[in-house]
């Protein structure tokens, strides 16, 4: 697996990675270490350290970045560093912050929340998570509630289609998208991933229908086909927790993975933390973007 590290790198909780088509490199974030990276050419750049957990990052249409940053969901120019504020969620829940978060095919930007005890201690009364729609100039729509931890997100090609997980529960859900209002409805399970695999984290899918999801405390990313639940294929990474991955790359055939350092000792996993790729044998498509 050695031969596929595109980026040696101790991040502490490396995660949300994506692909830019147009700028051809990967941003990433370090949600403990405040963190947002651009990753070109081999060459990764710390573009800024923020004042709150940055729980992700995400392209707008005008090239601008969106960032999650604490319960504040930030407009961030990665050429010129200026920062303002969008949108403020979770003003009653102020121990959460947000996590993952991916725009939508028509523009706006589904986004997840989770109570950040859940990084510092083990609790057992932390499912203050919410899934929200934020859409430019509107206030925040609440989709679900009573998260442990609202995580990955993906869109099918033809925007019928959106899964989302809530980590803790094991279960990625498929919803019907409306992409005129933005709203989901018809949950039903597409997957259920054993406890023993790890938990689901981010993920991705590609352009075939069939989910990569990173496994958090399961030190892989696994296929899956949504439509009858079943694993398709596994790797395996040198980390005890896998977070997120993104295909990328001129064809979009590479699929690159984020890992955490947490629970990694640097004497056994050398490589926690860092960024990995592999050819999975199927393409992605490009990242939607959000319309300020």
């Amino acid at each position: 697996m050695e031969n596929n590290v595109v980026l040696k790198i101790r991040s502490r909780l490396g995660e949300g990675i994506w692909w830019d088509d147009r700028r051809k490199c990967l941003f990433w974030v370090d949600i403990m270490k405040k963190e947002v990276h651009c990753l070109k050419d081999g060459q990764d750049r710390l573009l800024k350290t923020f004042d709150d957990f940055t729980g992700f990052c995400a392209p707008c249409e005008d090239g601008r970045l969106v960032v999650g940053c604490g319960r504040d969901l930030l407009l961030f120019d990665p050429d010129t560093l200026d920062t303002q504020v969008l949108q403020t969620v979770d003003e009653d829940e102020t121990n959460n912050r947000f996590n993952d978060a991916k725009a939508t095919p028509d523009g706006r930007i589904w986004a997840g929340t989770m109570n950040n005890r859940l990084n510092e201690e083990d609790v057992d009364d932390a499912n203050t998570g919410r899934l929200y729609l934020l859409e430019s100039g509107k206030e925040p729509i609440k989709l679900l509630d009573q998260l442990s931890v609202s995580n990955g997100i993906a869109f099918t090609a033809d925007a019928k289609t959106v899964y989302h997980v809530d980590t803790y529960s094991q279960t990625i859900y498929a919803y019907d998208y409306d992409s005129a209002t933005g709203l989901p409805s018809n949950p039903r399970v597409a997957v259920k991933v054993p406890v023993e695999s790890g938990n689901p984290d981010g993920f991705t899918i590609a352009a075939d229908g069939t989910l990569f999801v990173a496994h958090w405390g399961g030190s892989a990313i696994r296929r899956y086909d949504p439509a009858t639940g079943e694993e398709l294929g596994k790797w395996e990474f040198p980390a005890v927790h896998v977070t997120c991955c993104c295909f990328g790359g001129e064809n979009l055939d590479e699929l690159y993975v984020n890992t955490s350092s947490i629970d990694a000792p640097e004497a056994e996993y050398p490589l926690a933390g860092s960024i990995f790729m592999v050819k999975p044998g199927v393409k992605g498509m490009k990242v939607n973007r959000f319309k300020v």
